[in-house]
């Protein structure tokens, strides 16, 4: 779709010379990820809103929407940096999982990226055959998620790497990621999953996106929740929709250790990877956090056990740091 004022651009420039026209047509391409917005007033180093209970404010579909944002150390606003989303499992809230349960703060500080921490409506998301009132409801996360991309730089003025946007999450907000991957392929560059799986059909998956996505799923052998099979068969569909091979081999990122093996389907097409990493009896976890992700003093108990061989928020950024999408925020 043209953007506005690019018709008047082109007729404004219509017979000047070829390089200046080059240097109009590099201007614009380099628009989406490239230019930054301007001054933002969130300080580095920090969740913001910083009161715990207070969120940013977003009205998408009739709905006030909230999230937190974590601000990199080290952030400048003078180069585009990449925007993780971190999903939180159903009953939770975006500041339980994010900033307790997740670990993914200090994960920003040291790689400097932006991290988002929100709320699913009724502590749930619409990940489509998952989960709990948000799917029965028919919540639109999916549009949800694409407003924050764009309030995120916009309304905040924070230097969005539009090539270099991702989801990750915990169980319902692993399902979810899936579903945004599948309908918002246009703007997530690569997505995590641990402890979820796909909860839409492969074949509406892949009528609705426009372009393979890479996929990392972490999961536990002894998960009580949701079981490991599930998860196999949805990487598994994922590599024959993305055009992968069913062989394996060892995986390159993340790395098999202790209790933990991962492989990586083989046939992908260039810049695809599609990588499942097994937690020898390791339970419904974010693995590596020493509530197992649950965001709470205990909460550990109910879940499973924790991992030897992986931690959840290192793997994760490990392999989503590796992919960028060209075309996407275009």
């Amino acid at each position: 779709m043209t953007r506005p004022g690019l018709v008047i651009a082109f007729v404004l420039w219509a017979g000047c010379d070829d390089r200046a026209a080059g240097d109009l047509a590099a201007a614009l391409a380099a628009d989406p990820a490239d230019l930054c917005p301007g001054a933002s007033d969130l300080a580095p180093g920090v969740t913001h809103p910083w009161l715990p209970f207070r969120y940013f404010e977003l009205e998408h579909d009739g709905v006030v929407r909230t999230f937190k944002v974590h601000v990199p150390a080290g952030y400048t606003g003078t180069e585009p940096v990449p925007l993780v989303f971190v999903n939180h499992a159903v009953t939770q809230t975006g500041l339980q999982f994010g900033r307790f349960g997740s670990d993914m703060e200090a994960t920003a500080d040291q790689h400097g990226f932006i991290a988002v921490f929100a709320n699913g409506r009724f502590r749930s998301w619409n990940a489509g055959s998952c989960c709990d009132r948000a799917a029965d409801e028919d919540v639109d996360d999916v549009g949800f998620f694409r407003a924050m991309v764009t309030s995120i730089r916009d309304d905040l003025g924070l230097c969005v790497d539009r090539t270099r946007v991702y989801s990750t999450g915990l169980s319902n907000g692993a399902f979810l990621s899936y579903r945004l991957a599948c309908e918002a392929s246009d703007v997530f560059a690569a997505v995590a999953s641990v402890a979820g799986a796909l909860a839409v059909p492969a074949a509406d998956c892949a009528a609705a996106q426009q372009r393979p996505v890479p996929l990392l799923q972490i999961h536990g052998t002894g998960d009580r929740i949701v079981d490991h099979d599930a998860a196999a068969t949805s990487v598994a569909a994922w590599a024959e929709l993305s055009g992968c091979d069913r062989s394996t081999t060892d995986a390159v990122q993340p790395v098999s250790r202790l209790d933990t093996t991962c492989v990586t389907h083989t046939g992908c097409p260039a810049g695809v990877e599609v990588t499942f990493c097994s937690v020898d009896d390791g339970g419904h976890c974010w693995f590596g956090n020493w509530t197992c992700g649950t965001g709470v003093p205990g909460g550990q108990i109910f879940v499973g056990n924790n991992a030897r061989g992986i931690v959840a928020a290192s793997a994760v950024w490990g392999f989503l740091s590796r992919f960028r999408c060209e075309e996407c925020g275009r």
